[in-house]
C-alpha cells in the first residue's frame, strides 16, 4: 500500500476474519490435535482451520485462494518432501509450515531449505507455538512480498539497474558474509552452552545487532537461511550427533528470531520511510 508522500506501509497483520489455515490430513487426526492445541488461547478464535484429504484436494483449495497458510505434515515413510516441493511450485509465495515427528527433524530442517517457512513437531504442538509458528510464516511471507516489490524499484544508484535483485550476500560481499557467519556462529554456541549448562544467557542485542549488520547490506531471507546453513555446517564438522541435535533445535528458533528482526528493521528503517533517492 503506498502511502500518498510516497512512503510504503506495511499493514498490520489482519486477523480479524481469521487466520485461513489448511491442514492437509488424511484422517483427521492432524487437524484435532492442531484445533486441540489452539482451543485455550485467547485468540482461538482468530484460526479458521479448513482440512484437505490429500495433495489433490490441497491444490484445488489453494486454487480458490482461500488460504493464507498450510500445515503440511511430512513423514520419510510417507512421501518425504514430494508434496512440499508440489505445492511450492504451484504457490510459491505462499507460506507453508511442515509438521515432523521428533525423530525426522533432519527432514524437516530439509523442508526449509526447500522454502517451507517453519516447522513444527508434532510431540510439540503446543498451542503457543503453533499460533506464533503460523502467525510468523504468514507475517515473514507478507513482509517478503513487499520487499520483493520494493527491490524491482532501488535506482541504479544503489547497485544494479531497476528491476534487478540484489546479489547474494555470500557473492556480493564474501568478507562481511564470513564475519555474519563468525558472529551467529558464537551466537549459536552461546545458545547451546546455555542449555547444557541450564545458566540462561541474554542474546536480544546480538541478535538485534547482527540481524541490523546484515540490514544494511540488503540482506533478504535466503541470505539468512544461506547464513544459518553455513554456520550449522560449520558445527557439524565440529560435534557429535549429540550436540548437533541441540545446534538443530535452537539453530531453528535463532533463525526465526533474525528473520523477525530484519523484518523490524526494514518496517522501521525502509517500508516506512522514503524511497531511495527521494528528495
Amino acid at each position: 500500500m503506498d502511502l500518498p508522500d510516497g512512503r510504503t506501509a506495511v499493514a498490520p497483520l489482519d486477523l480479524e476474519g481469521g487466520l485461513r489455515v489448511l491442514v492437509v490430513d488424511a484422517d483427521g487426526s492432524v487437524s484435532s490435535q492442531l484445533a486441540a492445541a489452539l482451543e485455550g488461547l485467547p485468540e482461538r478464535e482468530r484460526f479458521a482451520l479448513d482440512r484437505a484429504s490429500g495433495l489433490a484436494e490441497t491444490l484445488k483449495k489453494l486454487a480458490a485462494g482461500d488460504t493464507d497458510v498450510v500445515l503440511l505434515p511430512i513423514s520419510p515413510l510417507d512421501q518425504g518432501l514430494g508434496p512440499l516441493v508440489t505445492i511450492r511450485a504451484e504457490s510459491p509465495t505462499l507460506p507453508i509450515v511442515v509438521l515432523c515427528a521428533t525423530g525426522d527433524e533432519p527432514l524437516a530442517v530439509k523442508a526449509v531449505q526447500l522454502g517451507a517457512s517453519d516447522y513444527l513437531v508434532t510431540e510439540r504442538l503446543y498451542g503457543t507455538l503453533a499460533a506464533r509458528s503460523l502467525r510468523h510464516a504468514v507475517e515473514v511471507a507478507r513482509v517478503r512480498a513487499v520487499l520483493a516489490r520494493r527491490h524491482a524499484e532501488w535506482p541504479a544508484s544503489l547497485g544494479g539497474g531497476a528491476g534487478s535483485r540484489p546479489a547474494p550476500l555470500r557473492a556480493a560481499f564474501p568478507e562481511r558474509f564470513a564475519g555474519l557467519v563468525r558472529d551467529y556462529g558464537e551466537i549459536l554456541d552461546r545458545a547451546v552452552e546455555q542449555i547444557l549448562q541450564r545458566r540462561p544467557v541474554p542474546l536480544e542485542q546480538k541478535m538485534q545487532k547482527l540481524a541490523s549488520a546484515a540490514a544494511e547490506l540488503r540482506a533478504g531471507p535466503r541470505d539468512l537461511v544461506e547464513l544459518h546453513a553455513t554456520a550449522m555446517k560449520q558445527r557439524e564438522a565440529e560435534h557429535g550427533p549429540q550436540r548437533m541435535k541441540l545446534y538443530l533445535a535452537e539453530g531453528r528458533v535463532r533463525l526465526l528470531e533474525l528473520m523477525g528482526h530484519l523484518v523490524t528493521f526494514y518496517r522501521d528503517r525502509w517500508l516506512d520511510g522514503p524511497r531511495p533517492g527521494a528528495d
